[in-house]
């Protein structure tokens, strides 16, 4: 019979003969795992330090294509961004500013020493022309640029070449009185000469047009662009809206003149227009800064009437510009009702109203390249396109 104890080394299947006891195997099991210990904590600190490498890159040869993809990536970012027609021209990043954005080291190998020599070529040339800032004088003064083909593309003139800028290019006008005549009909026509001239600028637009008109090919009649097509310079595109605007008389639009009237702007506008809307409740405000909005109509909808059609919201407008009170009968288009049926034969002689010119409003604004109401020029040159806020607008046209 055997005694009632704690089962012997059988019981877990370790025969007890020899040197392999429970005791020894437990000791044998702690030294093992100290010597692993030990040989990590000694392979750590032998280790030298080296910098994560977030993608691992096999070795290939040093002219293998993913260096050209790295270079073609390269120049996206190295090279300057296309200047836009406000845009200086972006400074030079400053020589050996170049980051890999952890997705390669650019010392590690000799992928890196393709893609590193190819960006300091490129900061080397960046850093040779400089940072330049062309002024919209300095724009207006670049010489003729030639018609885009699809064999030929204009070439931007370099940025280590500026132009220099002239001198006494803005001219005052001697007066901005208003002037008085009468249209070939008989109307009576009411204009503004430009407050100002860039004489710079009205010369280089005026010997691309002349060398333009040598080719004998059709030109373009747009506001933004030469006559050959290729787009106007920020300078040229203002002398160019100053100039056209001069010829809008008065009585050709329906006018909220500013009591101390120090710019006019000319604004194509649709009463179904949410902007258009909130655009002529801030009249007031635009008014009490010397702002006079001169309305030139443009319904959106007449693009999809037919040619012997007359679309609801062209007739709307031609029955505000016939109508007695014209600014009445535009406040309540923009309250949203139709106004009522006016006849411009039936008009008091006295008011010397000419037919109304809905369907000219129309056309000349895809001579002003209008894409979208309101659509706005000023008298000063300036431009907008869109409201949002009549503080912000009020301070893009005065300042």
């Amino acid at each position: 019979m055997q005694d009632q104890k704690s089962p012997g080394p059988t019981a877990i299947g370790v025969k007890p003969s020899g040197w392999l006891t429970v005791e020894n195997t437990r000791n044998l099991v702690f030294i093992v795992a100290a010597l692993a210990v030990t040989y990590a904590a000694l392979t750590f600190n032998q280790k030298p330090a080296t910098p994560p490498v977030s993608i691992p890159v096999a070795p290939v040869p040093a002219v293998a294509p993913p260096a050209a993809d790295l270079a073609a990536k390269a120049a996206e970012q190295a090279a300057p961004a296309p200047e836009a027609e406000v845009n200086p021209v972006a400074p030079a990043a400053p020589s050996g500013s170049i980051e890999s954005s952890g997705r390669l080291d650019i010392n590690s190998d000799d992928h890196s020493a393709v893609f590193k020599q190819f960006l300091q070529g490129k900061i080397d040339e960046l850093n040779k022309a400089g940072p330049v800032v062309l002024t919209p004088q300095e724009h207006a003064a670049e010489p003729p640029q030639a018609a885009a083909t699809p064999e030929q593309k204009p070439v931007a003139q370099a940025a280590s070449q500026p132009t220099a800028v002239p001198q006494g290019v803005i001219e005052t006008a001697s007066s901005t009185a208003p002037v008085k005549g009468s249209s070939s009909t008989g109307y009576p026509k009411t204009t503004h000469p430009a407050p100002f001239v860039d004489k710079a600028a009205q010369a280089s637009m005026e010997s691309k047009r002349a060398a333009f008109i040598k080719t004998g090919k059709p030109g373009v009649a747009k506001i933004g662009y030469n006559v050959d097509g290729s787009l106007l310079t920020v300078a040229e595109r203002e002398e160019q809206v100053r100039s056209t605007l001069t010829n809008i008389p008065d009585e050709w639009t329906l006018i909220y003149k500013a009591p101390q009237e120090k710019i006019r702007l000319y604004v194509f506008t649709d009463p179904t227009c949410p902007y258009c809307k909130k655009l002529h409740r801030a009249i007031p405000e635009l008014q009490q800064a010397g702002i006079s909005v001169h309305y030139l109509m443009y319904p959106r909808d007449m693009g999809s009437a037919a040619p012997d059609e007359v679309s609801p919201t062209a007739q709307n407008m031609r029955n505000i510009w016939c109508s007695v009170d014209q600014q009445a009968a535009m406040d309540s288009a923009f309250l949203g009702y139709r106004v009522a049926e006016a006849n411009c034969d039936a008009l008091p002689k006295s008011l010397h109203r000419p037919p109304a010119p809905v369907p000219d409003h129309y056309y000349m604004g895809q001579m002003f390249n209008v894409e979208g109401t309101p659509t706005m020029f000023a008298s000063n040159g300036r431009s907008k396109t869109g409201f949002g806020d009549v503080n912000k607008l009020i301070n893009i046209l005065l300042n």
